[in-house]
């Protein structure tokens, strides 16, 4: 019995956990199913910038003389018309996560990071209609972003006073524009952290959160296949095995001060809780009689054997009032009981 209490108990949590959750996959999924097709209001201000170069027109440091360790690859890359190679030294599956690579100007050789000052002028043309536009000077800053969850790279940010508060992230080495963020996308962050239960920012739906709710998912389901088991295949199995129909009399005081007196038929194995629903009385329960919810309370003689299921709902001092679990004791058992509610007439 201690078992089915303790299944009651953490099926109940289970459950709260596991519905707020689905009423979040509810709400976001709509929110998805509204603003499918609607226009990205990113691509109405954003333009693309030219930063090609003619390479016949300049003389390239020979890779060979790169004071450098030997790269997996290089690349001639092109920032606001000059030429730099980028040394990578890996090669992750996508360019948010971590890179490791090295920028030398492809002119001299040297070592180099785009600055402040050629940040702003980058951002100043990606940005459509820029020149009616104020923008914050550049800030370099390391991961996490809130904005962008999975990035896991250094990023220049250049915020933009319009009225859905514009942010452009741009590469901290090369300058290149990496996303666009306003409000509006923003709110859609927002609804993919919660569709996909990101709660640490991870930016995948391939994460510890979602394979605990997924193991808590089929907990709820086995507790409530084994509860389920125990009110009825048990239930079933206990009436085929009950003792012979006795008479036995119990005297009920309702709440109402009316004494009445109940004469059963039947198995005195059976529970209280089901004799008195067999004469129509009716107690609080939300499990029918399966010791899980505790709500059937009576009043009887305090000498009555306290149970485990009753000491895991009752407190003490209720059971030293006599306060008792009717599911929990059989008719043979009781002989006057007060019970929270008033008696049908028709069975004074």
């Amino acid at each position: 019995m201690k078992q089915r209490v303790l299944f009651s108990f953490w099926h109940k949590w289970l459950a709260l956990l596991v519905a707020v959750q689905v009423l979040i996959w509810l709400g976001t999924g709509l929110y998805f199913n509204f603003t499918e097709g609607s226009t990205e209001t990113v691509r109405e201000v954003r333009q693309p910038v030219s930063h090609g170069g003619d390479v016949a027109s300049v003389t390239l440091f020979p890779l060979a003389q790169l004071k450098a360790p030997a790269p997996r690859k290089v690349e001639l890359i092109w920032s606001l018309g000059n030429p730099y190679y980028v040394l990578w030294y890996n090669e992750p599956a996508h360019r948010y996560f971590p890179l490791q690579r090295r920028v030398y100007d492809a002119r001299t050789g040297q070592p180099w990071q785009i600055g402040a000052s050629q940040v702003a002028s980058i951002a100043q043309r990606a940005y459509r209609n820029a020149t009616d536009t104020v923008m914050s000077q550049p800030v370099l800053l390391s991961p996490p972003f809130s904005d962008i969850n999975k990035q896991q790279n250094p990023l220049w940010r250049v915020n933009v006073d319009d009225a859905l508060n514009t942010s452009i992230y741009l590469d901290a080495l090369t300058g290149h524009v990496v996303t666009f963020v306003n409000d509006d996308t923003r709110l859609k962050v927002l609804m993919f952290t919660l569709h996909f239960m990101d709660y640490a920012g991870t930016g995948s739906f391939n994460h510890w959160i979602i394979i605990v709710f997924a193991i808590a998912t089929c907990l709820l389901s086995f507790s409530g296949a084994y509860l389920l088991f125990c009110r009825h295949v048990l239930a079933r199995s206990a009436t085929a095995e009950k003792a012979p129909l006795a008479e036995h009399t119990l005297t009920i005081r309702d709440n109402q001060g009316d004494t009445h007196s109940l004469t059963f038929t039947q198995h005195l194995n059976d529970s209280l809780y089901h004799a008195l629903l067999a004469h129509n009385v009716s107690l609080p329960s939300e499990c029918h009689g399966a010791g899980t919810c505790g709500k059937c309370q009576i009043v009887t003689d305090t000498s009555l054997p306290v149970t485990p299921v009753e000491s895991a709902h009752l407190s003490e001092q209720a059971i030293n009032q006599g306060v008792r679990l009717a599911c929990q004791h059989t008719c043979r058992q009781c002989h006057a009981i007060d019970i929270p509610m008033a008696m049908p007439r028709s069975n004074g």
